[in-house]
């Protein structure tokens, strides 16, 4: 919600929706590293997107993955906002998932990365799955 973004802020927004996932998925445990002086000048757009990028993600391990725990770290680092996001689920098969008809939201998050010249890398596996993405300060 974009009124509520520009009401908290960038770093309470976040803390607020990991903590709303705390509260929608009781069984799993959300770990929340932030770097504090997280929303330092990045674009608004950017911020946006950023978001629904991490929600997707967090939302399709809860859903999909049958993980009891989900690690979600942002830090920024030379210019660039590093995202990762790693669960302990049941993993899947990241080339069919591209291509197959089930890609849990997987081709949009990948084009909402694209939009921002940011990358993604995906690794998973049947002892979790791993999410790091690089998006790039200024485009």
């Amino acid at each position: 919600d974009t009124t509520m973004l520009k009401l908290y802020g960038f770093n309470m927004f976040l803390r607020e929706m990991v903590s709303k996932y705390e509260k929608k998925y009781p069984l799993i445990i959300f770990e929340f590293n932030f770097q504090e002086n997280g929303d330092i000048s990045i674009d608004f757009n950017k911020q946006i997107n950023i978001v629904r990028i991490m929600g997707e993600i967090i939302n399709n391990a809860a859903i999909h993955s049958e993980c009891s725990k989900i690690i979600i770290s942002f830090t920024i680092k030379e210019k660039n906002i590093i995202i990762n996001i790693k669960d302990n689920g049941k993993g899947f098969n990241v080339e069919k998932a591209f291509i197959g008809r089930h890609h849990f939201g997987l081709i949009n998050i990948r084009e909402r990365i694209y939009i921002l010249n940011g990358r993604l890398s995906l690794l998973s596996n049947e002892k979790g799955t791993e999410y790091h993405i690089t998006i790039p300060m200024n485009n």
